[in-house]
């Protein structure tokens, strides 16, 4: 078993689920949104309270187990989080969300649990994000996780790449963009620099809007130093873009990108200007520390 491997699939899981908690109001009753909004407000111990309660008058709703699990999210209890998901699942069985969130739970138990037990969690994330493709297979949420968990876990449990980037190509017919950061992410982990920038390039002879793909090229050329005067014009037009729903990289790591590939062209000024922009928005951001402190003095 590869260990190290099941504990990056669990980081990407936890990445995956947390942004997610409360993406999809429950079209329940007002009890329900109402201890929803409490946890978004972080009163967990008055939501815990209201959801008990309605579980227990309430034990075959679904909606109140899946609001409990997203409870357990966000209290980092991945354990009790996995139960109620298997509970929400057992009740209602047919519903890609559900699936979805009972694979996020079960990958993430695989990170953390006993050794002789994490393959078994593996294979129950695998499971559920399998079936709720198979429930919806336009789900574009379900289709990353998918491919997620296939690039990250070893085949021992399902695992392999030749999946991942199946998963991938069914993901371009219905959602292009989406495709892109998944697969440049799948590339940047592989360090194919090259690779995510003709990709980019390519995505931007058909859609010049895309916010996504400046990224991938900017940041492809930073840490490639290939075609470093590309990056900063991609960066230069990401920041006028509108910003994307879910932005591939905060503003510190854009700055320090840029900083890095004005390094590359050796405009160290600039790059020292960049830097400490970085270390404003971000106090103590590593990267960029260290790239100050070997900059040559001007």
């Amino acid at each position: 078993m590869k260990i190290h491997l099941l504990h990056k699939l669990a980081a990407l899981l936890l990445a995956l689920a947390t942004p997610a908690l409360f993406a999809d109001p429950v079209p329940t009753p007002d009890a329900i949104a109402e201890a929803t909004a409490l946890i978004r407000e972080k009163k967990y111990d008055k939501a815990r309270h209201a959801l008990i309660k309605l579980q227990e008058a309430n034990p075959k709703d679904a909606a109140i187990t899946h609001q409990l699990t997203q409870l357990s999210f966000a209290q980092k209890n991945v354990e009790e989080a996995c139960r109620w998901a298997q509970l929400t699942v057992d009740l209602e069985p047919n519903s890609a969300k559900y699936q979805i969130t009972l694979g996020d739970a079960t990958g993430s138990m695989a990170g953390k649990a006993s050794l002789l037990s994490k393959a078994g969690y593996a294979k129950r994330c695998r499971l559920a994000y399998e079936k709720a493709v198979e429930l919806e297979p336009n789900n574009v949420r379900s289709r990353i996780a998918l491919a997620g968990f296939y690039w990250q876990a070893p085949g021992i449990v399902g695992g392999g790449k030749t999946k991942a980037h199946a998963q991938v190509e069914a993901l371009r017919a219905i959602s292009p963009e989406d495709a892109l950061r998944v697969h440049a992410g799948f590339n940047h982990e592989d360090q194919l620099h090259a690779e995510n920038i003709t990709l980019s390039q390519a995505y931007l002879t058909k859609d010049p809007t895309s916010a996504v793909a400046y990224f991938v090229l900017g940041r492809a050329c930073a840490n490639s130093g290939q075609q470093p005067e590309a990056g900063l014009k991609a960066f230069e037009k990401y920041r006028q873009l509108p910003p994307p729903a879910n932005p591939p990289a905060g503003p510190a790591q854009i700055e320090y990108l840029t900083g890095r590939l004005h390094e590359h062209l050796k405009q160290n000024d600039l790059a020292r200007q960049r830097y400490e922009a970085v270390l404003k928005l971000q106090p103590g951001h590593k990267q960029a520390t260290e790239a100050l402190g070997k900059l040559p003095k001007s």
